[in-house]
């Protein structure tokens, strides 16, 4: 199961998300919104890395320094548009990445 950083938490709690680590094998976190309590998605994919993973490789000594935000501007560049659409790919953007 996924490992949600005290920050993703943070930047969850500032856009008025409630999240969890999903419970769906194939994602890692359950987006619900805070003030209904709605079900809203799934985001990010167990299978690949992201941010925050890239960044506790960073600290291991597992990946060269800099790996991290070399990945974090890759995604926004391919995702460019999700991002700008908003909803799933913007929340994705802004907990994962």
């Amino acid at each position: 199961m996924y490992s949600i950083s005290d920050k993703t938490y943070k930047i969850a709690d500032k856009m008025n998300l409630e999240i969890f680590p999903s419970e769906n094998p194939n994602k890692k976190i359950e987006v619900y919104d805070k003030k209904t309590g709605n079900f809203l998605y799934y985001i990010g994919d167990s299978r690949y890395m992201d941010y925050h993973l890239y960044l506790e490789d960073e600290k291991n000594g597992n990946v060269e320094k800099g790996t991290a935000d070399k990945r974090r501007e890759a995604y926004h560049n391919r995702h460019k548009k999700d991002i700008q659409m908003g909803g799933k790919g913007y929340i994705a953007a802004m907990l994962l990445w």
